[in-house]
């Protein structure tokens, strides 16, 4: 089964089941597909699919917007207009919005720090079970299996091991 056609600069071919092929002139696009894949252009870039039946590659390239898929080992996603992007690898995640970044390796490490946009400059870091830690504008925290710290503008409190401290505007215990 063939078919053709075109109408005020949209086309299309069609050679059912194995070739399609859709252009327009008015969105400056174009897609194509075959059982084996698809590619498809338009004005911000191109898209990329590869596999048989169901792609198991992915792959844009564009000004704004990119990603590369290949499943299930590598996904990667950026987009410039909000400055963000991802990138997983089996159990490594990395993502980065504004001037944050954050790496985890799943399921016993993670650390983030920076700023997202509008935002305060913050940092966390976690290795489990060892510890945990976090800092922002205003606070400090330290988690261990031996001891605790927390450390804000009002107070500031901790045990490790046999030791503890607490102090705030009222009262010093050590």
């Amino acid at each position: 089964l063939t078919f053709f056609g075109a109408v005020k600069g949209d086309s299309y071919a069609v050679q059912f089941p194995l070739y399609w092929h859709f252009a327009s002139e008015r969105l400056h696009a174009s897609t194509t597909a075959t059982p084996s894949g698809y590619f498809h252009t338009d004005r911000d870039g191109w898209s990329l699919g590869v596999g048989p039946i169901v792609p198991i590659l992915y792959a844009r390239s564009g000004a704004t917007r990119s990603h590369f898929v290949l499943f299930p080992i590598v996904w990667h996603f950026r987009d410039a207009e909000q400055q963000r992007s991802t990138t997983v690898v089996g159990p490594f995640w990395h993502r980065s919005v504004g001037n944050e970044a954050t790496t985890a390796l799943f399921p016993i490490l993670f650390f983030r720090s920076g700023a997202r946009p509008g935002g305060t400059d913050e940092a966390t870091g976690v290795v489990l079970p060892l510890f945990y830690y976090h800092r922002d504008a205003y606070t400090r925290v330290l988690v261990t299996p031996v001891g605790f710290a927390a450390r804000g503008p009002r107070r500031d409190a901790g045990f490790f091991g046999p030791f503890f401290w607490f102090k705030n505007e009222d009262l010093t215990a050590r």
